[in-house]
């Protein structure tokens, strides 16, 4: 029942976000509005935001076409006078302006439920926006960390070399839905990617099944050990929520949380003798800060 409400409310606000007229002035801003009148010199509408509330004006000579709730435009020309009145046509190309969005992530932590990953890291990311509102994401990220605490390897049989980074590089494409159209100054996100983490630490294993090694010099036995990386590869899901935020025409922050439920991993330790492998159930929680560039 609950998926099912969830769904319902989904699909709400995606069609909210269709009925709704669109102002796109011929500096490139585009405001989501209730339209009232359109006059020879004035435009007189209500913000989508505050539909109940005061009405604003704007010259017509401002603005460039008006996209309809029912899809059909009014275009102006240069002098501002109804060029082309009640067409059903595509808009122009400004309603597909800023739908590519490059981020860096200069802070980024991974921490897994049991304590096996910390990593704290940076990243980059490319995100297009799709559809008429831009309510479709696709988004590539890719982080690399590095800690200089031991990482993913608790085995009891393992010493970490603490003079050497772990390092690791998660690579993480997926989709996301936004509810508010792409000329809201703030936006709410939920997502849905797939993800691969590749990473290795150096090691130390004591092969204390081995029969040990006697020292005539200090008359104690020793187990003999192998040095090697340890590393390994996890594939699996992640569902995210962020909030994002369009400063000014071309700058976008954004912070979000993601969790993550690996599905499979493999595990070794390159240069010796001991592999190891199996199914990973170490689900972790990934957050992030973003700023970036929409062009």
């Amino acid at each position: 029942m609950k998926p099912s409400i969830l769904t319902l409310l989904i699909i709400l606000l995606a069609l909210a976000a269709h009925a709704q007229d669109k102002i796109y002035k011929k500096d490139g801003t585009i405001i989501s509005a209730k339209i009232i009148t359109v006059g020879k010199a004035w435009i007189t509408y209500k913000p989508f935001a505050d539909t109940t509330g005061d009405e604003h004006k704007m010259l017509v000579a401002d603005v460039g076409e008006i996209v309809y709730r029912n899809h059909t435009v009014d275009f102006f020309d240069t002098f501002g006078d109804l060029s082309d009145h009640s067409q059903t046509r595509k808009p122009s190309d400004t309603s597909h302006a800023n739908r590519n969005i490059f981020a860096l992530a200069p802070m980024a932590f991974t921490s897994a439920l049991n304590g096996t990953i910390n990593d704290p890291g940076i990243g980059i990311s490319y995100e297009r926006l799709f559809g008429h509102d831009g309510h479709f994401g696709l988004n590539i990220p890719l982080l690399v960390a590095s800690s200089p605490a031991k990482d993913f390897s608790s085995y009891s049989y393992l010493s970490y070399n603490s003079q050497v980074h772990y390092k690791a590089l998660y690579f993480m494409p997926g989709v996301k839905f936004y509810p508010a159209p792409d000329d809201a100054k703030v936006r709410f996100s939920a997502g849905a990617s797939f993800f691969c983490i590749f990473g290795g630490e150096p090691e130390v294993l004591y092969l204390n099944n081995s029969n040990p090694v006697y020292n005539p010099a200090t008359g104690t036995y020793t187990y003999p050990n192998e040095t090697g990386t340890y590393h390994y590869a996890m594939y699996g899901l992640m569902v995210s929520n962020s909030v994002n935020i369009t400063v000014v025409k071309h700058l976008y922050i954004s912070a979000q949380i993601s969790a993550g439920f690996p599905l499979s991993d493999n595990r070794g330790i390159a240069g010796t003798t001991t592999g190891l492998s199996g199914i990973a159930n170490d689900p972790f929680v990934q957050i992030d800060a973003k700023f970036g560039y929409r062009f």
